[in-house]
């Protein structure tokens, strides 16, 4: 039972790690053209978006999670 569970936290540990490597490198890959596109003004303009777009991602993925946490429950409390 150890391994299964252990097994399956590395699962879904790793998959967010690679989710999260993954946007470092479109932010990466981003902040490079934006810097050879339109110079200093781009970078400071993607500075002050990039903590708005997070907290506007944040925002709407607890609204998911409460959505699906009261789904959930509502599914459990119908089959107990």
């Amino acid at each position: 039972m150890s391994k299964e569970i252990l097994r399956k936290f590395f699962h879904y540990v790793s998959a967010n790690i690679i989710s999260m490597i993954g946007l470092s490198l479109y932010i990466l890959v981003d902040t490079y053209f934006i810097s050879k596109g339109l110079g200093a003004n781009g970078l400071t303009a993607l500075n002050l978006a990039v903590p708005v777009y997070n907290i506007v991602n944040l925002h709407s993925l607890n609204k998911v999670c409460h959505t699906l946490s009261i789904t959930g429950a509502s599914a459990v409390k119908l089959y107990v």
